[in-house]
């Protein structure tokens, strides 16, 4: 038996570097601010033992738009821009 595998704190970084990597999508959503946390929540904690639920989460977390970005009004508060079609 090796010095690795009977020491604690070897298993407990090997236990914590994985729930890490378990929990990336859900800490990169937090981090972006994504529009739907919870969803990317729910995928992450439903789809984490199954090869394909992972990734999607990763995926969502990484493209869904930012909160702040939905938030931005598309035109200048006061009026539209110039040359839009019925407007002068």
């Amino acid at each position: 038996m090796n010095d690795y595998e009977s020491s604690l704190w070897f298993w407990l970084l090997i236990i914590g570097s994985l729930a890490t990597l378990a929990i990336l999508p859900t800490l990169i959503a937090i981090i972006r601010k994504a529009d739907s946390l919870s969803t990317i929540i729910l995928i992450n904690t439903l789809g984490c033992a199954t090869i394909f639920g992972w990734p999607a989460a990763l995926v969502l977390a990484l493209t869904m738009p930012r909160r702040d970005e939905l938030l931005d009004p598309p035109y200048p508060r006061y009026g539209y821009p110039q040359g839009e079609i019925g407007h002068p």
